[in-house]
């Protein structure tokens, strides 16, 4: 039987019956949860969140007066404290997008089995985010043009070609154990270091001197653009992707002149990290290849 570290009081909101019935099935196993209310509707929820006060809010999109993402951002616009997963039929990245613009810690389709439900209300109690697995397997048109192209092929003889090398900047274990598993399968790409925060962050860009920086720019104390103004300060500059679940043009702009090489979304680029970590890993031994 799974426990939480501490009691969490969950409110639910959802219009089917089945889907409430189903999500308390799901806790039934897990000490420390309780249920203390099932609203039907938006506008219940909202009313229902603010005066009972839980401390995770499980909020359907789809409902009859108002829908999840609407009613996510009035209940965290009066109490910011409260955490908000959003389950939803639906596995579409902008869907996703726009729930976490809404300021939902995590999305998670119903599809989605016990084992990363509870998962998820883990990590969301413990202060981190999560994106379904389904959302992070959807790709952009760019990423199937992509996918299609021919890859370079690598030289006869690549033993002795040092690999990629990798450090991982986000507060969210969950996304940095996905991109270390991810970049594991990646030929000539090795994972060299892992911080949650800029200070860590900037003492292993110095110390281990990475080929690549993947940096999520919400973190904890200081924001992921003082790391890139400190790299900017003298440290040996290595290719920085940013990978962020801010999508906004300006910080886009923002980074670029701070010296990113690239800015990926989290719900619709996840992959493209992998693609360019590839595309160096495979130009790097040609031109050793070449030399």
């Amino acid at each position: 039987m799974c426990a939480m570290k501490e009691a969490v009081r969950v409110l639910l909101c959802d219009d089917q019956l089945a889907v409430r019935s189903h999500v308390r099935k799901m806790l039934a196993g897990v000490a420390g949860i309780e249920i203390i209310g099932e609203a039907t509707g938006g506008r219940a929820g909202v009313q229902m969140a603010l005066e009972l006060k839980p401390e995770v809010v499980i909020m359907d999109i789809s409902m009859p007066d108002l829908n999840g993402i609407v009613a996510t951002r009035q209940i965290l616009a009066v109490a910011p404290e409260l955490k908000v997963i959003v389950f939803s039929a639906e596995s579409g990245a902008q869907i996703a997008q726009q729930a976490l613009s809404a300021g939902a810690r995590a999305y998670l389709v119903k599809s989605a089995g016990a084992e990363e439900f509870i998962r998820t209300l883990e990590l969301v109690v413990q202060g981190e985010r999560y994106l379904s697995r389904a959302i992070n397997d959807v790709s952009s048109p760019a990423q199937e043009k992509a996918q299609k192209q021919p890859l370079k092929t690598p030289p006869a003889d690549p033993v002795d070609q040092a690999p990629i090398r990798v450090v991982l900047v986000d507060d969210a274990r969950h996304v940095r154990e996905r991109l270390a598993e991810m970049l594991s399968a990646v030929k000539g790409v090795q994972v060299v270091g892992q911080a949650p925060d800029v200070p860590l962050g900037l003492q292993l860009v110095q110390e281990l001197q990475p080929d690549v920086l993947i940096l999520e720019l919400e973190l904890p104390g200081q924001t992921g653009m003082d790391l890139l103004s400190s790299i900017g300060k003298g440290v040996r500059k290595p290719l920085i992707i940013v990978l962020t679940s801010l999508d906004y043009p300006v910080l886009r702009r923002a980074c670029a002149e701070l010296g990113a090489d690239f800015y990926f979304y989290k719900p619709a680029e996840f992959q493209k990290v992998a693609e360019v970590c590839e595309d160096l890993a495979l130009r790097s031994a040609g031109n050793k290849g070449a030399s």
